[in-house]
């Protein structure tokens, strides 16, 4: 993929560094998501060997001051790759200061990134637009065991309650925070026993957020890689997550994605040949049709898990997936797609150009 736009621009960097915010004294396990140096550096050769100048910013802190100085006058295109810091929307805190001065940036807008970090809002847009998605029951951040609770008694109440009272009727299920990415505290529960506990303990740990229970998909895994916005999006490639005989884990956790060792103890990364496997197919078409539907642009990331059918249905839309070479699932798409990591930023910004038409 050749990059269209041969303008020298100058492009800022706004990001939150891991190391930073650790001398600074904060718990690791809070900013975990944040990037190492690597990260960075990797990014400004990128875009340095694509012709244009990179400038690092910083976190949302650093941008406000550069909104101070109006050093942001002298940016052409923000490449946006912060988190946030606190909130369920905090992924939308830099697109929405972007937005509100006016200044092109690639990804996902303010509003897309409410929608995707927050899952039981994703999953009703889904199922309006008729896209397959685990069936689910949310479990509210009100405590339920407050005298004033519209929630009164235990989180398995609930259940028979919701819209898809009938499939959560069997185990396992799945429990998760519902404002988290790249499969932050999910946890299998495999028999009724384990349901009350589970939750007390996701709450504890994810104070503020409601906790999102689904069926547990017993068929494949796919990790979706998408590139550009509206009908100029185009799947990019995908791989699957093929779980090895009697894995120790058989689901995708933030874990098996943040260590190889992990990961190859219990699951490959296999590509699947789209134009032989139909379910493999279905599952990039699906993922295309998710991207669109909740309105993400120039660059997206799609996990689906099959059901006992072999239908693919969406897990969960990173609308601003990580990007660090040989390392994250974007990444490693792109490479097996046959791009190096320079050709993958690049069709980035291309795609973030000709949407902001700079």
């Amino acid at each position: 993929m050749a990059t269209h736009h041969t303008k020298a621009l100058t492009i800022a960097l706004v990001y939150e560094l891991k190391s930073s915010y650790l001398a600074s004294g904060y718990n690791e396990a809070d900013y975990k998501d944040f990037l190492e140096e690597e990260d960075i550096v990797a990014l400004e050769q990128a875009l340095c060997s694509l012709g244009h100048k990179a400038i690092r910013i910083g976190d949302i802190r650093d941008l406000v001051s550069a909104f101070n100085t109006e050093d942001y006058k002298l940016w052409n295109l923000v490449f946006n790759i912060a988190v946030g810091m606190g909130g369920a929307a905090r992924e939308a805190q830099v697109p929405a200061l972007l937005e509100a001065y006016r200044i092109p940036f690639f990804g996902a807008d303010a509003a897309a990134s409410v929608v995707c970090q927050e899952k039981v809002k994703t999953k009703m847009i889904l199922e309006h637009f008729g896209i397959p998605t685990a069936p689910f029951c949310v479990i509210s951040r009100e405590d339920i065991s407050s005298p004033t609770s519209a929630c009164q008694g235990t989180h398995s109440d609930i259940i028979p309650r919701c819209r898809h009272a009938e499939a959560l009727k069997s185990y396992p299920l799945f429990a998760k925070p519902a404002a988290e990415y790249s499969s932050t505290g999910t946890q299998k529960i495999s028999q009724a026993s384990e349901l009350e506990p589970t939750i007390s303990n996701l709450r504890a740990q994810h104070p503020g957020q409601d906790i999102l229970l689904e069926k547990f998909l017993p068929g494949r895994e796919f990790t979706v890689g998408i590139l550009g916005t509206g009908p100029r999006a185009m799947v990019l490639g995908m791989h699957e997550i093929r779980w090895k005989a009697q894995p120790q884990i058989d689901y995708y956790t933030y874990e098996l994605k943040q260590s190889w060792e992990t990961f190859n103890s219990s699951a490959e990364h296999v590509v699947p040949n789209t134009v032989t496997d139909d379910e493999s197919q279905i599952a990039c078409e699906t993922a295309l049709a998710a991207y669109r539907a909740l309105g993400c642009r120039d660059v997206g990331r799609v996990d689906l898990r099959s059901d006992e059918a072999g239908v693919p249905h969406v897990l969960e839309l990173n609308p601003r997936p990580g990007i660090r070479p040989g390392w994250s699932d974007l990444a490693i798409i792109a490479s097996n797609a046959g791009l190096s990591y320079e050709q993958l930023i690049g069709g980035i910004v291309d795609s973030a150009l000709e949407r902001a038409r700079v």
